[in-house]
């Protein structure tokens, strides 16, 4: 018997601590064209809104099992950082080459 597990992973977040503690357990069905649908609570958890929405599927050969999760969309992520860099006074890096550009310049200065 295979089973699916549903997780909402989040880089910013503490995984496995308190926000997995609610599940939902669902069975659902395989259309005729191999394809199933996602109860509305679960997409609702994941953040599935609009058409293109993406998830990731990992299959546990050993266990049998599915792992479907919210991959981390980066522009998501650096847009978080860039707020939180800027409370803190930060300017963030948006181009590494820039950077790297300038300590070069620097140590040959030198």
């Amino acid at each position: 018997m295979q089973s699916i597990l549903l997780r909402n992973t989040y880089v910013d977040k503490i995984p496995y601590v308190c926000y997995n503690s609610y599940m939902i357990q669902k069975t659902i069905a395989m259309t005729s064209k191999g394809t199933f649908t996602l109860p509305a609570p679960v997409r609702k958890q994941l953040g599935l809104n609009k058409l293109g929405d993406k998830l990731l599927l990992t299959f546990h050969q050993k266990s049998g099992t599915i792992t479907i999760e919210k991959p981390v969309d980066l522009r998501d992520l650096q847009a978080r950082n860039a707020a939180k860099a800027a409370v803190r006074g930060i300017t963030p890096v948006t181009d590494i080459n820039k950077v790297r550009e300038a300590k070069h310049a620097e140590r040959h200065l030198n």
